[in-house]
């Protein structure tokens, strides 16, 4: 008696990633595979209720943390991140803290994908894909070195976290504080006490920096701000 095929749900935008993908997919044999290029298309395939759930970090067709929680939602169902290689590794950290799944680099060559959609399926945590892997390596090696540090910041209210790390990010007190809903003195009297909780605790200005500095270069953010919580 043939063995039913499993569901898989393809999530891709690029017409030609994603034809290639359920091409190779579709001839393997084993899968019966949907596909969609957008979250509208995406929902409708979903009502199908796949076995697993290929799923590309891309912000601009897909919410991958929407999606996380739709799979969470429902039991059994298997999780593939699909990543780029140079994908901020503290994003694709906060992903992984989502659900449990497991992440492949995106690529053009779909050869090797039936192999790991059925160690997904079995329960393996995959996870394939030297750039991706080394990066998240990387900066967990930095989170580490700076785990003190980054459990002070985690302990800090809103408004003094906010009141250390506008300035670093470029913007005002006023600014701060229209956006956490506050008058510009609250927010100075925050960073004051923060000053010196970050000084007893034994850090100082420029340790946040240095510290500061190097998430950056680990996630890639140019000048943006690290994630600092």
């Amino acid at each position: 008696m043939r063995k039913p095929k499993t569901a898989v749900l393809f999530l891709e935008s690029d017409e030609i990633l994603r034809a290639g993908a359920v091409s190779v997919l579709e001839a393997d044999g084993r899968f019966s595979v949907g596909r969609a290029r957008n979250a509208a298309e995406a929902r409708l395939e979903w009502s199908l209720r796949p076995a697993l759930l290929v799923l590309p970090v891309d912000r601009e067709a897909f919410d991958p943390y929407a999606w996380l929680a739709l799979a969470k939602g429902r039991p059994g169902v298997k999780v593939l991140l699909v990543l780029d290689p140079d994908e901020n590794p503290a994003f694709v950290r906060s992903l992984l803290g989502k659900g449990d799944c497991g992440y492949v680099e995106r690529t053009s060559d779909a050869a090797a994908l039936p192999a790991l959609l059925e160690r997904a399926l079995v329960g393996e945590r995959v996870e394939e894909g030297e750039a991706v892997c080394r990066a998240l390596a990387d900066y967990e090696a930095v989170r580490q070195r700076y785990a003190p540090l980054l459990d002070l910041f985690e302990s800090l209210s809103d408004t003094a976290f906010a009141s250390l790390v506008g300035p670093l990010a470029g913007d005002s007190d006023a600014e701060t504080a229209e956006r956490l809903s506050r008058v510009v003195r609250s927010v100075r009297d925050a960073r004051s006490e923060a000053k010196k909780t970050l000084l007893r605790a034994g850090f100082t200005c420029e340790s946040v920096i240095e510290a500061i500095t190097e998430l950056r270069l680990a996630e890639k953010t140019a000048g943006r701000l690290p994630a600092l919580r």
